[in-house]
């Protein structure tokens, strides 16, 4: 069977389609596009691109996982089912933390639910160059922090990363904080599980619920945030979390002791960000 006959019976959307092709036979986009009529598929290869087409359009299983990996903020990003596939609203978080940390001579960063590190990893990346930028991750998940260390390894940028139930492991026993950041970060879980039934199939089905759903209507994290910022946060330091479409004014309402806070909108309108200025 030659390359083209398969792309012509794929179910799956052109940009798929290729995306597999590019997998299995290790031809990037242009070259499929010229050797297509003429490249002659093995039976293994065959094999392979009929079970990934299927594990994708039959049984919906997401793309990203099946690759290996996803695209962030034009860098690649290893990902597995334990952890969330990079989403381009959260590009606006790291768009937002890069306006706070550019100006800065120094300062301690914190990632919290850090996932796949696409957040820390940009950022790290973005500001490799300035020694005296720090960054830390922390995850609930030792698997989840596995592949957030392999993608700060394959892209060649130092990060701290810390294996934590939200803030627990910057307590001491007596309860004092044992680091204080100037910038806090989080994409944490934030959608409530009564919304499950409006989700993709894709994502409710294949991805860690552990980073999907929040008690008290998906405002759980934000509240554990809103206690112990204070705690951990230098003077004049930001809090920059994602949030649900719904939930800005919900969340800026747990921030009401800070300086100011600020509701992001995404491009089609929606409150998608939340920055608090300490």
């Amino acid at each position: 069977m030659k390359l083209n006959e398969w792309r012509l019976s794929s179910k799956l959307p052109k940009h798929e389609t290729d995306m597999i092709v590019e997998r299995v036979c290790g031809l990037d986009r242009l070259h499929i596009l010229i050797v297509a009529s003429n490249f002659e598929l093995s039976q293994s290869q065959i094999d392979e691109l009929n079970k990934l087409h299927d594990a994708r359009y039959i049984q919906k299983y997401p793309l990203q996982y099946l690759l290996g990996y996803s695209y962030f903020m034009g860098l690649k990003f290893k990902v597995t089912p334990d952890v969330l596939i990079p989403r381009y609203d959260t590009e606006i978080l790291v768009n937002e933390a890069e306006k706070v940390i550019s100006p800065l001579p120094q300062a301690k960063v914190l990632d919290l639910c850090t996932g796949s590190g696409c957040i820390a990893v940009c950022l790290a990346d973005k500001f490799k160059n300035k020694e005296n930028i720090n960054f830390f991750a922390s995850d609930i998940s030792e698997k989840a922090l596995t592949v957030a260390k392999e993608n700060a390894e394959s892209l060649g940028v130092n990060i701290d990363f810390v294996l934590s139930d939200m803030f627990n492991a910057f307590y001491d026993a007596e309860n004092n904080a044992k680091e204080k950041f100037d910038i806090i970060l989080s994409n944490p879980p934030y959608i409530d599980i009564s919304e499950k039934i409006y989700m993709s199939e894709d994502t409710k089905n294949f991805e860690p619920e552990l980073a999907l759903f929040a008690d008290d209507n998906g405002l759980e994290f934000y509240k554990k945030i809103a206690s112990n910022y204070k705690k951990l946060l230098n003077p004049g330091g930001h809090v920059i979390m994602e949030i649900g479409f719904k939930q800005g004014y919900s969340v800026a309402d747990l921030f009401k002791d800070c300086r100011e806070v600020k509701i992001i909108k995404d491009l089609g309108g929606n409150d998608r960000v939340i920055h608090v200025f300490n």
